[in-house]
């Protein structure tokens, strides 16, 4: 859950910095929800990597200690091969969403991320009772 908490620190923090420095006298542009929705599309980015990588990491743990089935496994190598392929698309969709400010970009890779944070939660909760 250190990353729940990191999350929820870069968005508190990216929503209350120009509040606050705007009683300093500088000028400060307040982000839009465009811009929020891009910060928070990079954060996502940032911790589902994060996750993969350790998801990863517990389901080889768990299928060498036999709490995680070959089939259980198998399903993940299946998934494991189409995060490799989506979540690259997802982050040059976020990139081309903050150089070109498009809209249509941000949400694409929003999907994608929505899309593969489902099934990667299938996981998460798989290996989760283990991981104790």
């Amino acid at each position: 859950m250190k990353w729940v908490n990191k999350f929820l620190f870069s968005l508190t923090l990216v929503m209350t910095l120009p509040l606050l420095l705007g009683g300093c006298g500088t000028t400060v542009t307040i982000p839009t929800v465009f811009d929020q929705s891009l910060i928070i599309t990079g954060e996502s980015l940032s911790t589902m990597g994060q996750l993969f990588v350790s998801t990863g990491n517990a389901m080889n743990t768990g299928l060498d200690s036999k709490q995680v089935t070959a089939a259980q496994y198998n399903s993940w190598r299946t998934f494991a091969i189409k995060f490799k392929v989506e979540y690259p698309k997802a982050v040059r969709l976020w990139k081309d969403a903050v150089r070109l400010n498009d809209t249509v970009a941000s949400k694409n890779a929003g999907a994608i991320i929505a899309g593969l944070a489902g099934e990667l939660a299938t996981f998460m909760n798989l290996i989760l009772p283990h991981a104790a």
